[in-house]
C-alpha cells in the first residue's frame, strides 16, 4: 500500500471512527455534559469533511474520466438521497442532524465540477451571497445555513487559497493555506463569541448576519481539516506523478 493510501486510510479512520462516536453520544462518558453537548452539536463537522474530502478525492476524477455530466449527477443524486434520507425517514435526532452534511457536500461537488475556466471566485461568492440575501426568510435558506455556508467558502478555498486540492499540479502554497486556516478559525471564534448578544434581540442585520453564521460553524471547521487533509495528510507531491493527477484520485 502506497504511503498516500496509507495515510487516506488512517485519515479517514480516525474521522469516521469519531463520527461514530458523536452519533452514538460517546462523548459524554469522559466529557463534561456542557462540552459534550457542545461537541455534539458540532457533529456536523466531520460529516461534512468525510463526504467533501471523499467526493474530491475519488468522485470527482471518476466523474471527469468519462460521461462527466451523467456521473456527476449521479454523484450529486446520491448526496442529496442521503439528505432526504437523513431528514425524512430517520427519526434518530443524532443522525438526522447529518442530513446537511449530505446537502453541504452535493452544493460543493456541484461547484467542484464547474470547469476551470468558468469558475469565477467574485462571482460565485457574490451569486451566493446574494441568493441568501434575497430569499433570507424562505425555508430553504433558513434550514441550510449548515449547506449554504460551506458551498459559500469553496469558491475561495478551492480557487483562492489552495488550488491544489482540485489541481495538485499547481505550486504549492502553504503560507497561504495557513493564513486561509486562521481566518476561517478566527471567523468562527469571532460568531461563537458574538451569537449570545445577537441572539438576545434579532432586532438589526448585523445580529442576523452574526446569528446565521453562527448557525453554520459547522463550516468554518470542517473546511479547516478539508485544508489540513489535502495540504498535509495527503499533500500535492504525494497526488501528482505515477499516471497523472487523475489516476492518484484528484
Amino acid at each position: 500500500m502506497s504511503p498516500r493510501a496509507l495515510r487516506s486510510l488512517a485519515f479517514y479512520a480516525v474521522v469516521g471512527a469519531a463520527q461514530i462516536a458523536m452519533v452514538s453520544r460517546l462523548q459524554y462518558a469522559f466529557l463534561p455534559e456542557g462540552l459534550a453537548t457542545r461537541v455534539g452539536h458540532n457533529s456536523e463537522v466531520l460529516g461534512l469533511v468525510l463526504l467533501i474530502c471523499l467526493t474530491l478525492q475519488y468522485a470527482r476524477p471518476w466523474a471527469r474520466s468519462a460521461h462527466t455530466v451523467i456521473r456527476a449527477s449521479v454523484v450529486f443524486l446520491g448526496l442529496m438521497g442521503g439528505y432526504f434520507v437523513l431528514h425524512y425517514a430517520v427519526t434518530a435526532p443524532t443522525i438526522t442532524t447529518l442530513d446537511e452534511c449530505f446537502s453541504g457536500a452535493a452544493y460543493v461537488w456541484l461547484y467542484a465540477m464547474l470547469p476551470k475556466r468558468v469558475r469565477s471566485v467574485p462571482l460565485a461568492v457574490a451569486v451566493i451571497l446574494l441568493v441568501i440575501v434575497v430569499f433570507y426568510n424562505t425555508t430553504f435558506v433558513l434550514e441550510q445555513a449548515e449547506s449554504l455556508i460551506p458551498l459559500l467558502i469553496a469558491p475561495l478555498a478551492l480557487d483562492l487559497a489552495d488550488r491544489t486540492i482540485l489541481d495538485p499540479e499547481l505550486p504549492d502554497r502553504p503560507g497561504v493555506r495557513v493564513v486561509w486556516i486562521v481566518v476561517l478559525a478566527s471567523v468562527g471564534l469571532a460568531f461563537m463569541v458574538a451569537a449570545p448578544w445577537a441572539r438576545q434581540d434579532l432586532d438589526s442585520w448585523l445580529k442576523l448576519v452574526i446569528d446565521y453564521g453562527q448557525r453554520a460553524s459547522e463550516a468554518y471547521w470542517a473546511w479547516i481539516l478539508i485544508h489540513v487533509y489535502f495540504g498535509w495528510v495527503v499533500p500535492a507531491r504525494l497526488r501528482v506523478g505515477n499516471g497523472g493527477a487523475h489516476a492518484v484520485g484528484v
